[in-house]
């Protein structure tokens, strides 16, 4: 049996322009390293809006996510380490695919101490077709100029408080 982390990204593989509710004109490219960034919006659990590009000027870890995906909340425990340790190099952010309550909800039961985002359009949303990883969690390294230097799918816990997160972004932020 597929986990469900597999089967949300199979679903978002398969999702036309059409069902997004975009027009013909918002052509979909999907970001790679080297590429700048999308510059969404999204909005916070105080409703405030946020655009992607107000965190740039440090390295930001953009991290795609959903409660229904064990390996997201597994991460939360690092993201929050991370966010503590690193707070004058580093930008945490969570893009949730979830709807607003089990978002809401994630946010409290996983006591977010970071940046999360949500912008109410799920999997067929504009941002998550750009930043479309294959699976969750989905991970985006962006360097403080907003380019894109290093993307991952997955989290592998590897020892008592922390992960593989650290390990992916110390090469960046001992230059910082």
């Amino acid at each position: 049996m597929m986990s469900p982390a597999v089967l949300c990204a199979q679903a978002s593989s398969k999702i036309s322009d059409k069902s997004t509710g975009l027009k013909n004109t918002d052509k979909i490219v999907e970001l790679k390293v080297g590429d700048k960034i999308y510059d969404f919006e999204a909005y916070d659990a105080t409703d405030k809006l946020h655009k992607l590009s107000s965190y740039t000027g440090k390295f930001i870890l953009l991290d795609f996510s959903s409660v229904h995906c064990g390996p997201c909340v597994t991460s939360a425990d690092e993201l929050r380490m991370l966010t503590k340790k690193y707070k004058n190099k580093l930008n945490v952010i969570t893009f949730s695919a979830d709807k607003k309550a089990e978002w809401l909800k994630g946010i409290k039961d996983e006591k977010v101490t970071w940046v999360s985002l949500n912008d109410g359009t799920g999997l067929r949303g504009k941002t998550m077709l750009k930043y479309r990883a294959p699976g969750f969690p989905g991970f985006y390294i962006i360097s403080p100029q907003g380019v894109i230097v290093e993307t991952w799918t997955g989290y592998e816990k590897l020892k008592k408080g922390t992960g593989d997160l650290e390990k992916h972004l110390i090469k960046y932020l001992k230059k910082a």
